[in-house]
């Protein structure tokens, strides 16, 4: 009903693709220009749960050293292998549902820490899941480091941090250099991101962050992300999380929460996979999801950015919800997508069926893929509508 073609023009078709026309791709498409004559970054936000942040693709329970195993890493590889460059700029996701430090470490393999200071929030969450918090401890002397991303090549790093009034200042040191001035976070509720050059354009930069208060004043860290201001590329950010509906991306309980920020980054492009937890919760009705997805897509257009919907591909039914009523959800969100102007990628085109997705050799646990799925999902649908995309500017 849903599977068919997406045709753009005069430039093809992506099969499993649909409503891929120029106009429904304006803001990508600006983007990609301008990255294209070398004058700007295109920005994109990967938005959704574990199969976004790649669970399945690491050991153990799928999560650990998932990170490069998530579709955001393996699209800016396979870009880039076209000669589109491109980078997964790792705006910070903390990715899992565990929820414990060690597991969130594994999951991402470029942080460490020194002192116990910077520990998970289980309260304050933004567009990259739940954040790295000094949370209002007295602490000065911990620290957190992130490492750029293995082959990423940047020259400026931005962090981005909750603001709130009474809360903390931070400093940075660059590879190990002497510390920054202190930057305050104390002000209007919200969340702003500040940028630090990294000297010269090279791979492996580390950004060391310590909170430099010495009150009890809290410093929450909502994201890091590597770029490169001398080479401009697609930066594709990952913000998938463990476990999250799209009941817990329409959440605007503070001014920092990712109900108030997924659509305030710039972005020009956003990529929403997002339902299936959803059905697992609610295999009955798609009414809420629908509601909250249309506030999503409304909010983003908006705000000027490009939306593609996702069709997950098929879960074992023995999660409780039937295929019969997975595909219902996938009906509801395709005619979204129709009546929204969004294209909309069908996961399931290749492998039509559970038994069929289940005996591909693609499928971690009956839920997630596996790494091969992962990179399935990016030579058969993102790459060439990126490829098409790029072709047209």
């Amino acid at each position: 009903m849903w599977m068919h073609p997406g045709i753009i023009g005069s430039f093809g078709t992506v099969p499993g693709v649909s409503n891929f026309t120029r106009e429904n791709n304006s803001s990508i498409i600006a983007g990609l220009a301008s990255t294209k004559n070398g004058s700007a970054d295109t920005l994109v936000a990967a938005l959704g749960d574990s199969v976004t942040a790649g669970k399945g693709g690491g050991t153990g329970d799928g999560w650990g050293g998932a990170r490069p195993f998530a579709y955001p890493r393996k699209l800016a590889a396979a870009l880039n292998a076209v000669t589109i460059p491109s980078i997964q700029a790792d705006f910070w996701g903390e990715g899992t549902s565990s929820g414990s430090v060690s597991a969130i470490d594994n999951y991402m393999v470029n942080i460490s820490r020194s002192g116990t200071g910077f520990a998970l929030s289980s309260s304050v969450s933004s567009v990259g899941g739940f954040c790295h918090a000094q949370n209002n401890i007295v602490d000065s002397t911990s620290t957190i480091t992130y490492t750029c991303p293995p082959g990423v090549v940047a020259n400026n790093v931005k962090i981005f941090v909750a603001r709130n009034p009474g809360i903390g200042d931070y400093v940075v040191s660059i590879d190990g250099g002497a510390e920054s001035s202190a930057v305050p976070t104390a002000g209007t509720a919200g969340a702003f991101t500040t940028a630090f050059s990294l000297g010269s354009a090279a791979t492996g930069h580390t950004v060391r962050i310590r909170k430099s208060n010495t009150t009890a004043a809290g410093v929450y860290i909502l994201g890091v992300y590597f770029y490169n201001t001398a080479s401009p590329s697609i930066q594709i950010w990952n913000w998938g999380r463990g476990a999250w509906k799209t009941d817990d991306w329409v959440l605007t309980t503070a001014a920092w929460t990712q109900g108030n920020q997924y659509h305030t980054q710039g972005q020009h492009l956003t990529i929403i996979n997002c339902i299936i937890n959803d059905f697992v919760a609610r295999p009955t009705s798609s009414t809420t999801t629908i509601t909250n997805l249309n506030t999503m897509v409304t909010a983003l257009q908006s705000a000027g950015s490009t939306v593609w919907l996702v069709l997950p591909q098929y879960v074992t039914p023995s999660i409780g919800t039937s295929v019969t009523q997975q595909d219902a959800y996938r009906s509801a969100v395709a005619s979204l997508a129709t009546t929204k102007n969004c294209p909309l990628v069908d996961l399931t085109y290749y492998y039509p069926s559970w038994t069929a997705w289940s005996t591909s050799g693609l499928d971690f646990d009956g839920v997630h893929p596996n790494g091969s799925g992962y990179q399935h999902f990016v030579d058969s649908f993102y790459r060439p509508m990126f490829q098409a995309l790029y072709a047209a500017v």
